[in-house]
């Protein structure tokens, strides 16, 4: 294959990534800079060619584009063939140019800015099919200010991309930093990185997991891409006595240290050093109150900024990395050395070795509210800017996180293998939030708003299920501006692990952590906090991006939704978050953020309305079964904003005779639909055909059909078809029996909620004081109208109705309407209305009243 010129010289630059780039300086006001950088995605190993002899000659672990990491071979997916990436180190209000150059034989990729808030630059969040398109080959640019200061990182967004290598650090220095006074020193140098590390590639790993009986542990711990195989011993090898990183500082002066928690696995790491004290100075690029501590355990996607005095005599001292949960198994532990300038080039004498326990002070300890005066949770630290939270918040949200034993049909076939039906060392429980998956939308709707997206489900509302798994992109919606309180809690019925939570989008305030037990549930906390059993800390609380909820407890988190945009929110494990552990925040409306960027990538499904397909069909009259046909299927699809301008027909003729043509004739549903366009002045579009039988429609006397058309733009059709009603069917021939949604009579609707605080009604009582909400909404699965040589598919509808048009009767996005008076409906003083007496209003089409 040719190498195109571009091509060279974007692998030319990657070669001079080893120098330090001019955007790495010190941060002076009124100098903001363009910095850019080129990142070459591409397929690589460890130790391959570009280590030569290593590890048997170190020299050679330290060539450029070597990566030994802990001397086991495997492959890797690699930016510019480094492990970590390159470090970004920039100044506040520079401008970020990335070009990603996916060189990748048969994957897509996406890089996350994790850390930042991306305000007014919402596209290049980099989350695939919610903020951009996946980058299928070639070049796609990054091009956001840098306008988050602290410390923070990148990574892949796509698949397992994340644990295979694609991620590295990113800082944004300010040139006043408001603690600058406690530190000396802020090295590029002084970044490191922890990830936990296992020897297959992660997606072998993923699918010995998830579709065979392999585990999901790590194997050691690397610091800045360095370490040793610290499972060696188990897995009966013997480990490579690699270079380790070392962290060189200047006795007497204070150093100011960056960690970033880069692993995937459930693999939290207790962080340490020999002999000194460190003073935690910020978290997730926000300054806290300097605390002093002897160790902290970072999670993954957390940031820890710390000082180090280098108080001690010169010498060599071990920094210790003790991973749990997961990276305890294989007793994963990880040293790195600081070493005092003057001090000899040799490790220190004392031993390392697998040590998970804490000791003295620690923060952020695991599964912890900080019942231990020597154990300090997130909450107990401040904040250094001054914050006064209001007692209240304008939206409250609750989000179990647990596992699930249901039939995932991306794990078991229900009808061939189901859960229950395997062993126990074949079951594998599904990570959910509020019971449901959340898979990623079919197009994104940040750059893509106008395409339906039928995946979608919301907060409060019915998901999509079949059977015990339930499957849906889960979507909560805020107005620009609200406040927002998430009550997250870790219910922890299956296993002992705590969740990290990570928002995209915004930081967030930790007003409240605690842990009931072993394990809880989302309405025990709920009853907990409705008693006054939950105190929030609502003055100074530290503000995050990422933080863990621990196990059997509960963490909650306050924060204003002044970004716009489609955010997402998931456990940052790997496994999980490609498990579908996975919510979506939607702030504001379309206008609210900025116009996409010209040229924008576009993509989505290809799926045409129009298909020939060829199956068996039966026919009694002709003794006929199992004959091949050909037979034209109509497909029909829906958005949610379709559903807001459906109006449902009755008619009294049933759906096979209503979808077929006779005799070269349009089909009656051809001749309802155009009779209907010309009515309400622009086309509609016939979503859904439903046979009505006897016991639902009493007024039919046979079975009938119910056709909801979508009229596009126009809200109250109902009105001005029931006015003609008759007129359309004399034009039919076939007789109209109801329009509308039979607004407070039960008996015309499939489900029936009854607002809280009035009692079920009989259907012969059709009077509402208060007035008349009705609304109609997506069910799950389809509906299929055959007409022997042509068929209908569309979605299934289904219509909520009830009484009650005060300010907390109609659910949310519901139009209440006193004087809608359809079909027998009453009005708000309870009258009964006679057709011929409805109250209209008017309706934006041509030729309506």
């Amino acid at each position: 294959m040719a190498v195109s010129p571009l091509s060279l010289l974007l692998v030319l630059a990657a070669a001079l990534a080893g120098a330090a780039h001019e955007c790495e300086r010190d941060c002076i006001i009124g100098d903001t800079r363009t910095c850019h950088y080129v990142f070459n995605l591409q397929e690589y190993y460890t130790l391959g060619r570009a280590c030569f002899n290593c590890p048997e000659n170190m020299e050679d672990c330290s060539r450029q584009e070597c990566i030994p990491a802990d001397g086991v071979s495997r492959p890797v997916i690699t930016i510019n063939r480094q492990l970590p990436g390159p470090s970004i180190q920039v100044c506040e209000g520079d401008r970020l140019v990335v070009d990603l150059n996916n060189m990748m034989l048969s994957d897509t990729e996406t890089l996350h800015w994790h850390g930042f808030s991306m305000k007014d630059q919402q596209y290049y969040d980099g989350v695939p099919f919610l903020t951009q398109c996946p980058v299928i080959a070639g070049l796609f640019r990054y091009d956001f200010k840098a306008d988050t200061p602290g410390t923070h990182f990148w990574h892949s967004h796509v698949g397992l991309h994340r644990g295979s290598g694609v991620f590295g650090s990113l800082v944004v220095r300010q040139a006043e930093d408001p603690h600058r006074g406690l530190y000396d020193t802020d090295l590029p140098e002084h970044v490191i990185v922890l990830n936990d590390w296992g020897h297959t590639s992660i997606a072998t790993q993923y699918s010995t997991r998830h579709h065979s009986t392999g585990d999901d542990y790590a194997r050691t711990i690397l610091v800045n891409g360095k370490g040793r195989n610290s499972a060696a011993k188990m897995e009966g090898v013997e480990a490579a006595p690699l270079p380790l990183e070392v962290i060189k500082v200047t006795q007497g002066l204070r150093h100011r240290l960056r960690f970033v928690g880069a692993t995937s696995f459930s693999c939290p790491v207790v962080v340490s050093v020999d002999g000194h004290q460190m003073t935690m100075i910020a978290t997730d690029g926000n300054p806290i109150v300097p605390f002093t501590m002897d160790s902290f355990v970072i999670y993954t996607g957390e940031r820890f900024d710390v000082v180090l005095e280098a108080n001690q005599p010169t010498d060599n001292y071990w920094f210790r990395f003790n991973g749990l949960i997961d990276c305890s198994q294989m007793e994963c532990v990880q040293g790195a050395v600081l070493r005092y300038e003057g001090a000899p080039d040799q490790e220190p004498s004392a031993p390392i070795s697998y040590d998970p326990s804490y000791s003295g002070v620690v923060v952020n300890p695991l599964n912890n509210a900080g019942e231990a005066l020597e154990e300090v949770t997130m909450v107990e630290l401040d904040s250094l800017a001054p914050s006064s939270l209001p007692e209240t918040v304008d939206k409250q949200f609750f989000l179990g996180f647990d596992f699930r034993k249901v039939n995932n049909t991306l794990l078991y076939n229900p009808d061939l293998y189901p859960y229950n039906a395997v062993s126990e060392d074949w079951q594998l429980n599904t990570p959910q939030i509020n019971g449901i998956s959340s898979p990623t939308p079919l197009s994104p709707p940040l750059s893509q708003p106008n395409d339906p997206q039928p995946t979608l489900c919301y907060y409060g509302e019915e998901p999509m299920c079949e059977g015990d798994f339930c499957s849906c992109t889960y979507v909560l919606e805020v107005e620009l501006g609200e406040t927002v309180e998430f009550v997250l809690v870790d219910e922890g019925n299956i296993g002992d692990e705590n969740h990290p939570y990570h928002l995209h989008g915004t930081s967030f305030h930790v007003v409240a952590m605690g842990k009931l037990g072993h394990n809880t549930s989302v309405a025990d906390v709920a009853a907990l906090d409705a008693a006054g059993g939950i105190t929030r800390k609502l003055e100074d609380a530290i503000k995050k991006d990422t933080v863990t909820i621990p196990d059997g407890g509960y963490t909650i988190i306050r924060f204003t939704a002044d970004n716009p945009g489609w955010w997402l929110m998931h456990c940052h494990l790997l496994f999980h978050s490609e498990m579908d552990m996975v919510a979506v925040l939607h702030v504001g409306k379309p206008e609210h953020v900025p116009p996409v960027p010209e040229g924008f990538p576009t993509c989505g499904s290809f799926m045409p309305a129009l298909y020939e397909l060829s199956f068996k069909v039966s026919d009694d009259s002709q003794g006929q079964f199992g004959v091949k046909a050909n037979v034209t299927v109509e497909v029909k699809t829906m958005s949610s904003d379709d559903v807001k301008h459906a109006t449902p027909i009755t008619l009294a003729v049933d759906p096979g005779h209503l979808v077929k043509a006779e005799k070269g004739e349009a089909s009656l549903l051809t001749r309802l639909k155009a009779t209907v366009s010309v009515w309400v002045g622009t086309e509609v579009e016939a979503a859904w055909v439903q046979l009505l039988k006897e016991n639902q429609e009493p007024s039919m006397g046979s079975a009938g059909s119910r056709v909801w058309l979508v009229t596009p733009g126009v809200i109250n059709a109902d009105h001005a078809l029931l006015y003609r009603k008759n007129e359309l069917s004399n034009i039919l021939g076939v007789e109209v029996k109801t329009v509308g949604v039979g607004t407070c009579q039960e008996h015309f609707v499939d489900k029936v909620h009854v607002p809280v605080g009035t009692e079920k009604r009989s259907p012969a009582d059709s009077e509402c004081e208060q007035g008349c909400w009705a609304r109609t909404v997506l069910s799950s699965g389809f509906s299929i109208v055959d007409a022997n040589t042509s068929a209908v598919v569309g979605p299934r509808l289904e219509v909520q109705t009830g009484c009650g048009c005060d300010n907390s009767s109609p659910p949310p996005d519901t139009t209440c309407t006193p004087y809608t008076c359809l079909n027998g409906g009453s009005n708000e003083a309870g009258k009964h209305c006679e057709e011929g007496q409805q109250r209209r209003e008017p309706v934006n089409a041509a030729g309506m009243i």
